[in-house]
């Protein structure tokens, strides 16, 4: 689902809300059945009775205290307050990305947003390593943080258009990198655990050659003391 971003959004969110618990309550069988086994048997008038007063009481509860257009009009201003706090972080993280990135002769424009190296046509002129691959899981972690197309302040269609199909791009391709790196993970285990196993065979290999000889050894002792038992016959 997605997040309402906007006053209007919000306030029909919240609208929305007060609807589904302001809706009718309905009783159904199971729930009577077990009031009865309680002790608690109550006819249909009853019930009727029951639950119309809840909803009543209910009602006036939230809509007096809960969901008056004051409160609603603090919580819709706190939630954008926040994605704006959000959006600006976002903008900084973005910013210290094309920084970091900076000190290598290029801005975010020269990167492959899967594997961030350099496109084909930059190939070559920058080398994610040392202490710059150390930043690779800062930009996959800065991608989710992009802020939206609605903090750019413009109403050029093409533009916001592009900003969110880079951001959606980016975080596509950021999603396979992760699970590329699970694979990636997974398989260096197994590296490890056949490593282990061809290590384990060699020693009993080796355990095999180590018996071999002692069984020849203990032949050869045998056939002695044989011989020297006829001897002494």
């Amino acid at each position: 689902m997605e997040i309402p971003s906007t006053y209007t959004a919000i306030n029909k969110f919240i609208k929305e809300q007060e609807n589904i618990i302001n809706s009718p309550l309905e009783v159904d069988i199971k729930t009577q059945k077990k009031m009865r086994k309680a002790g608690i048997p109550l006819t249909s008038t009853q019930w009727d009775s029951l639950t119309a007063r809840i909803q009543r009481e209910t009602s006036q509860k939230y809509r007096l205290q809960h969901f008056n257009n004051s409160n609603r009009f603090k919580v819709i201003d706190q939630l954008l307050t926040l994605q704006r706090s959000k959006d600006i972080h976002g903008l900084e993280k973005l910013q210290k990305a094309n920084d970091i990135i900076s000190v290598y002769g290029e801005t975010l424009e020269g990167l492959d947003g899967a594997s961030l190296l350099p496109t084909k046509k930059k190939k070559g002129k920058i080398l994610l390593n040392g202490s710059a691959r150390l930043k690779k899981d800062f930009f996959i972690d800065m991608i989710e943080e992009i802020p939206g197309s609605n903090m750019l302040g413009t109403d050029d269609v093409d533009l916001v258009s592009e900003w969110d199909e880079t951001k959606e791009g980016l975080q596509r391709r950021a999603q396979k990198l992760k699970i590329l790196q699970k694979k990636i993970e997974s398989v260096k285990k197994l590296r490890d655990e056949s490593l282990l196993i061809q290590r384990q065979l060699a020693s009993n290999e080796n355990e095999a050659k180590m018996n071999s000889q002692l069984v020849m050894e203990l032949e050869e002792a045998f056939k002695t003391i044989n011989k020297l038992n006829k001897k002494v016959k």
